[in-house]
């Protein structure tokens, strides 16, 4: 209830054109936090949007991952740009990672290539040694540039199916969806 209270106080603030509580904040504690307790990027971005540079700030949080079969980097592989949508965090709050929504384009794939690429993105960023950070654009502080956690695919929350105990793919499937990908 404290929490509803304070985003409805800052949302007031916010409509009188006075942000600088908002701002204080992402400067003490971070963009993220600030993003949490108003409700997440989208409405820290409507927050400040007469505010470009706040704008491009929320934007840039992104980059680049490369997937591979394995954890030596061997094909296939695929580079996939990727979106920051939280902040994942160790126990002592001392250090956090990004938590981000993959971005591919699904209307390359057939329903079951989809589900199968799906799967081994999933699976690849469970067996973290397969996914390499390739570019990071952020600066937020205590933030971990090596190191991303699988959030969403395509928007949607990442969850694998855990009916199926084996693998929904094979080599073959994700080599012929990797080079459909990359054309």
């Amino acid at each position: 209830m404290v929490m509803r209270g304070l985003i409805k106080h800052i949302l007031k603030e916010e409509t009188k054109g006075n942000n600088s509580d908002i701002i204080n904040l992402i400067k003490t504690d971070g963009l993220f936090y600030a993003a949490k307790l108003v409700g997440g990027l989208d409405n820290l971005k409507k927050i400040f949007k007469d505010d470009p540079e706040m704008v491009e700030r929320i934007e840039n949080q992104k980059g680049l991952v490369e997937v591979s079969w394995t954890n030596d980097g061997d094909d296939p592989s695929i580079v996939l740009p990727f979106k920051i949508i939280n902040l994942g965090w160790n126990r002592w709050m001392s250090n956090s990672w990004p938590i981000v929504n993959v971005i591919y384009n699904e209307n390359k794939l057939t329903k079951d290539e989809n589900y199968k690429f799906k799967d081994f993105l999933y699976d690849s960023f469970n067996d973290e040694a397969s996914v390499k950070v390739v570019r990071l654009d952020s600066n937020e502080q205590s933030m971990h540039k090596t190191y991303v956690q699988l959030g969403e695919i395509n928007g949607k929350t990442a969850q694998q199916n855990t009916t199926d105990l084996s693998r929904s793919y094979d080599l073959s499937d994700i080599q012929d969806i990797v080079e459909t990908l990359k054309a």
